[in-house]
């Protein structure tokens, strides 16, 4: 009876966990980093902010935490959907496709052109993410000489975490669709395999 009762407790835990998280999520989407409080957090997610602190120690941890959930739901969205794909562009258009979609709703009113820092660095697809995530199609094409003469596949993946970097001023940008994720995934696909890829049917 215990060690059902210790699951539920576990359970009950994480559950609260993730509900300040995403809240956190909301609350970085609305104000921005620097105007990101553990008091607002605590009032979105619907928690005193003594709760919220037997969770996270202060307001580092908790934005620290929240950096960590979005890639690793980042992470396990794109995975998903790149088993389906057999080439480096469509790989490359569900990356970008995500990361626009996440970028996206974050520069709201009250920071939008602040080049908040910690908001770049949260939406921007490291290489060492890029790497983890799509790694097998950067290598397959490299293998089958589908990259450009010349290019690594240690260089590709720095481009595509380059050109995905600027997701985060999509909304400054009048050539794509904001309402078309899709679309964004594909013009983003286009532009970034232009630059690396040789071969057609790898696009």
């Amino acid at each position: 009876m215990g060690q059902v009762g210790d699951i539920a407790v576990a359970e009950d835990d994480a559950d609260t966990r993730t509900r300040i998280l995403e809240a956190g999520i909301d609350i970085l989407a609305r104000f921005g980093s620097t105007k990101t409080s553990v008091q607002n957090v605590a009032e979105a997610a619907g928690l005193s902010r003594a709760t919220l602190y037997r969770y996270f120690r202060d307001r580092s941890e908790l934005l620290r935490a929240i950096r960590h959930h979005e890639r690793e739901s980042f992470s396990a969205t794109v995975l998903e959907r790149v088993r389906a794909v057999r080439t480096l562009r469509d790989a490359v258009a569900i990356m970008a496709e995500v990361a626009a979609y996440r970028a996206l709703r974050y520069p709201a009113p009250a920071h939008a052109g602040d080049g908040d820092p910690a908001l770049v660095i949260l939406t921007r697809p490291s290489a060492a993410l890029v790497h983890a995530l799509i790694g097998p199609h950067i290598e397959y094409a490299a293998a089958t000489d589908q990259l450009m003469a010349g290019v690594s596949a240690a260089q590709a993946v720095e481009w595509i975490s380059v050109c995905l970097s600027t997701v985060y001023w999509l909304r400054d940008s009048g050539s794509v669709k904001l309402d078309d994720p899709a679309a964004i995934g594909a013009y983003y696909a286009d532009r970034i395999c232009g630059g690396i890829v040789a071969r057609e049917d790898a696009r």
